[in-house]
């Protein structure tokens, strides 16, 4: 296991206990496929998630996200 695993882990254990950090961390690494197989529907569902606990970046990204069509209305 890599640190670049152990960081994956511990961003999807936090956003799991609904730490927004946490979601916001995990769905840069998916939506740029950093570390983790690049999944970009996968990385905006995350930041709708962390937008919905009030993160302020997540908020942000899911913006882009729906600005660009990458999630549905």
């Amino acid at each position: 296991e890599t640190d670049a695993d152990r960081a994956a882990a511990i961003f999807e254990r936090a956003c799991k206990k609904d730490e927004s950090t946490g979601c916001t961390s995990l769905a840069d690494l998916y939506y740029h496929g950093k570390d983790v197989p690049k999944d970009e529907h996968r990385g905006c569902e995350l930041f709708v998630k962390a937008c919905d606990l009030a993160d302020a970046d997540g908020c942000r990204s899911a913006g882009f996200c729906w600005a660009h069509a990458l999630l549905g209305p």
